[in-house]
């Protein structure tokens, strides 16, 4: 387990460390914050275009308060629910914790609930889901009997 909560405050070096992960089949847990959405989408694309064996990512914090909070979050949502409607993901846990995601984003996490089933905790408390958004992750936990944790 890597934890770079406190190394990796900058996007400088989450951009390099998201470069290494390309390479790397060892590292499974991950933690990052204050990488900023730029940071944070990095990562997403790698995670989308290559076969990263990260099953737990703690992404906490990771854009929180930027300039264009929402939609950031709404973009990271995304694209996490195009990774975990992916065949070949791995992930099990997920923070996404105040990281400005509102009712469209949980309902991009929503849809793809539906029919991932690897994710087995999804935390996003402290974003701006409203009762749309609710609704929504509310219908997915119809169809997924994966998730344990939201």
């Amino acid at each position: 387990r890597y934890n770079f909560q406190s190394i990796v405050n900058k996007p400088k070096g989450a951009f390099a460390l998201i470069k290494a992960l390309q390479y790397n089949s060892t590292i499974n847990e991950l933690a990052l914050c204050r990488i900023g959405s730029n940071g944070v989408m990095s990562l997403v694309r790698a995670l989308e275009h290559n076969d990263i064996a990260i099953t737990s990512m703690d992404l906490g914090r990771a854009i929180h308060n930027e300039r264009g909070y929402t939609s950031a979050g709404n973009e990271v949502a995304a694209g996490f629910a195009n990774i975990l409607l992916s065949k070949t993901s791995s992930l099990e846990t997920l923070n996404l914790e105040n990281s400005g995601i509102d009712d469209a984003g949980a309902a991009a996490l929503a849809r793809a609930l539906k029919k991932n089933s690897t994710l087995k905790s999804l935390v996003i408390s402290g974003n701006r889901v409203g009762s749309d958004g609710t609704v929504a992750l509310a219908g997915a936990l119809r169809c997924n009997n994966t998730l344990s944790s939201l």
